[in-house]
């Protein structure tokens, strides 16, 4: 095989858009990447004026004086454009290297690696955001229990400490929940999927939740005999997630309830969670679990808008449909499902 088949076999496989053009911007050859990029079939196109026409940033869509400094500089030269294609903007890198009569074009969509790092400093912003006011707490706590040095201080002490633990699992769980954002925006959230029993693991979460969750009332109500497939850390997320909701949204000494039911025709069991707070409006009621969202009709909203979305994408991965029933000061009800084991298989995966 020739140096040319080569190189022409490497820009098949190359996700760069490669091209040839001439000083005036005709294309001369284009790899397939190419095309895909610009949303367009292979065809004559001249390149510097299919840049003007769909460039937002058009103050900046001249090549005259970006050829001239190549030509003289010998060295590529990268530029980023904004494009508005078929009704969308994406961000494209454009580097050139001039050749005699010739360039050569490289071409990137850049656009999803400036939504993750845009994603990953808004992430970094709340969470220390977030974190500030725990943090503060905890030192404001500390330092009262120091002054609490009597031995008639021994119950206020306690109860001191009591509410530092609590911050302690706030601020743990508000971590989990931005190292597993993190984790999904690079395909890295890890599961470790078991055939088990569904009520042992309740009641044991359940158990330890009360612990350290004593402003309200929650309960179990249902059960299944069947093994379910799960991850035991996954579905714990999931659980923390919507009863920290429902406590937020309910007022102090009322009743959540865990519900469990058999969907036997659809050989899965379905989880719903039941407060009786102020409920969720209508039209905002599914962009609860949108990245970031927090309802809007909160006198006061609160949370970084990351632990509803992390509770739809692991149950994205177990197949689950989200239903939310809600009704104004009657309280919300979410529902999810869950797959039940194959007899005949019990170490069988969720898909």
């Amino acid at each position: 095989m020739s140096n040319y088949q080569n190189y022409q076999q490497l820009a098949k496989l190359s996700n760069s858009g490669l091209a040839i053009l001439n000083l005036t911007g005709d294309l001369i050859w284009a790899n397939q990447s190419f095309w895909k990029i610009v949303h367009q079939t292979p065809n004559k196109l001249n390149f510097f004026a299919f840049d003007r026409k769909i460039s937002v940033d058009k103050h900046s869509s001249d090549f005259k004086k970006l050829i001239n400094k190549i030509e003289h500089s010998n060295k590529p030269h990268t530029v980023t454009r904004t494009w508005l294609l078929n009704g969308q903007q994406i961000v494209v890198q454009i580097t050139l290297q001039a050749d005699k009569n010739q360039l050569y074009l490289d071409l990137k969509d850049i656009s999803q690696e400036i939504k993750g790092n845009q994603r990953r400093e808004h992430i970094l912003k709340v969470v220390g955001h977030e974190l500030k006011n725990p943090l503060a707490s905890l030192m404001a706590m500390s330092e009262t229990i120091a002054m609490l040095n009597q031995e008639s201080d021994a119950k206020k002490r306690l109860e001191y400490v009591k509410k530092i633990k609590q911050k302690i699992i706030l601020i743990d769980t508000l971590l989990a929940d931005f190292l597993d954002v993190t984790r999904l925006s690079g395909g890295e959230l890890i599961y470790n999927d078991q055939s088990q029993s569904l009520m042992k693991f309740l009641n044991k979460f359940v158990t330890e939740y009360r612990l350290s969750h004593q402003t309200h009332w929650l309960e179990i109500s249902g059960s299944i005999k069947s093994k379910v497939v799960f991850d035991p850390q996954r579905l714990s997320q999931v659980l923390d997630n919507l009863l920290s909701n429902a406590i937020k949204n309910s007022e102090s000494g009322t009743l959540i309830k865990i519900s469990i039911k058999k969907l036997t025709s659809q050989n899965r069991v379905q989880i719903s969670v039941k407060d009786q707070g102020v409920g969720i409006p209508q039209p905002e009621q599914h962009k609860i679990f949108d990245l970031y969202y927090q309802v809007k009709s909160r006198p006061s909203p609160s949370g970084m808008g990351i632990g509803l979305f992390l509770v739809r994408e692991i149950l994205n991965h177990y197949q689950s449909k989200i239903e939310i029933v809600s009704q104004k000061s009657k309280g919300t009800t979410i529902s999810f499902s869950l797959p039940i084991a194959n007899t005949n298989n019990d170490t069988k995966k969720a898909a």
